[in-house]
């Protein structure tokens, strides 16, 4: 399985909020809402994000290298989930369609998933991609491999 994300132009950084990386789920806003970020590219539209990753980071299993489809225009990576993440994902799309998750690493919103904008096209990826900036993917693609390697020594040490 696979997804189309495009990442969002730069990476913005969070109002004194500590999230923990991984996938969250975008609710309406609310007036009680707890972790409120502001939207990529816009002035005064902000998303209410859950309040912990719907996909945690220690769901991320592996990340391809950059890739580019010079057809499209575009900057891509896989990235790999565990069979929990593909779960989640999948329960997601057929009841949630239509809804958008963040992206969050660093403590920042590091890309926007739209179900609306591509199905599931491949096994147990996300396709991370960014049009025409190379630069962008980047930075996301050295976090992603950092919080993927750390899960790997959790794993390891674990016994498992």
């Amino acid at each position: 399985m696979s997804l189309l994300f495009v990442i969002a132009i730069g990476i913005l950084p969070l109002q004194s909020q500590q999230l923990e990386p991984g996938f969250y789920l975008t609710q309406e806003k609310a007036t009680n809402c707890e972790k409120l970020v502001k939207k990529p590219g816009t002035r005064k539209e902000f998303l209410c994000l859950t309040p912990r990753p719907i996909i945690p980071s220690l769901e991320f299993r592996a990340i391809t290298e950059i890739q580019e489809d010079s057809e499209s225009g575009l900057y891509y990576a896989d990235l790999s989930l565990s069979d929990e993440g593909v779960r989640i994902l999948r329960a997601l799309a057929s009841s949630f369609r239509g809804s958008t998750m963040v992206l969050i690493l660093d403590n920042r919103i590091a890309g926007i998933l739209d179900y609306n904008e591509d199905p599931f096209i491949r096994e147990n990826q996300i396709r991370v991609s960014v049009s025409r900036r190379r630069a962008a993917l980047v930075e996301v693609h050295s976090q992603l491999k950092a919080v993927i390697a750390e899960n790997l020594k959790r794993t390891e040490g674990s016994g498992g």
